[in-house]
């Protein structure tokens, strides 16, 4: 299973990202809970943000019996990307199945969001995105209102963005603490 603390297990990161290609890494976190040696293939499909799925790519390997969190790392490129801004919101989809190489069971599948994006600071250029200029325009934002607490309702987290967007604003900064899935998946 794909699992790592208090994550699906499951890690994306581009490393590289311009105009015209995106250098993508995944790396999964598996465990074995059997006491036999699993031989598993790990396959990860790319979903462009139009839903089609633009590549996928698969590897096999052997996980001892009786281990947690043994990491594969898997690297590819997405050719011409439709880059992520706060305008463009394009977000692709990273489908991660894990499969029994023998009996060709799937074991595991995880979802992830991925915007492909590249940024910098300058203090001489101040901030840019996908290699243009951008001014960025936000707030800061507690997950706790008095009489609730942190326990909030989905309702709370969608109305906050909602209103940090209709005042015209592209940026969050959450707090020291993590924030409730549901600001992210609307961020």
């Amino acid at each position: 299973s794909t699992t790592h603390y208090a994550s699906d297990g499951v890690y994306i990161s581009t490393p590289v990202v311009n105009e015209k290609s995106a250098d993508v890494e995944v790396k999964t976190m598996l465990t074995n809970a059997s006491a036999q040696q699993g031989n598993l293939r790990i396959e990860h499909t790319v979903i462009h943000p139009d839903n089609k799925e633009i590549l996928t790519v698969s590897k096999k390997i052997r996980i001892a019996g009786n281990t947690v969190n043994q990491s594969d790392v898997q690297k590819f490129k997405v050719n011409n990307p439709a880059l992520w801004s706060p305008e463009s919101p394009a977000i692709y989809t990273v489908r991660t199945r894990v499969y029994d190489d023998k009996s060709k069971q799937l074991r595991d599948e995880v979802y992830q969001p991925l915007g492909l994006r590249w940024f910098e600071f300058s203090a001489e250029k101040g901030f840019h995105l996908n290699g243009k200029p951008y001014k960025l325009i936000g707030t800061n934002r507690h997950q706790c209102y008095d009489a609730i607490g942190n326990a909030l309702p989905d309702e709370i987290h969608v109305r906050d963005v909602m209103l940090l967007k209709e005042m015209g604003g592209n940026f969050l900064r959450v707090s020291h603490y993590p924030q409730d899935p549901v600001v992210m998946e609307m961020c």
